[in-house]
């Protein structure tokens, strides 16, 4: 190869930074959410992060009728807690997670 093809491709490796993709997280603080990659060298919340419904708090309220009368109540799901693993998968410029569900 001659060399400007070399420093042409030196060059363009230089400038593309490396996408995180799918990663895991660990939830290092619930309230405020703060998730925490590479062993806290990145940590994210608020406005960097992309919450999935399925890593926070909610409840379903239910009612059943059965032959002894009705039965009601609320169905709660936790949401993530400190220290927990979480999947997530980085924006493409790596500034943002979307934070999938937890991990077992």
């Amino acid at each position: 190869m001659s060399y400007d093809i070399d420093f042409a491709k030196e060059i363009r490796g230089r400038d593309n930074e490396s996408y995180m993709g799918v990663i895991v997280g660990i939830v290092a603080k619930e309230n405020p959410l703060i998730i925490s990659i590479y062993n806290g060298e990145g940590l994210f919340t608020g406005d960097n992060l992309y919450i999935c419904k399925s890593v926070t708090e909610y409840h379903i309220p239910f009612s059943l009728s059965c032959p002894d009368g009705q039965v009601t109540g609320t169905i709660t799901h936790e949401g993530v807690k400190t220290g927990e693993r979480v999947a997530c998968i980085a924006t493409e410029d790596n500034q943002k997670l979307f934070v999938i569900d937890k991990l077992v």
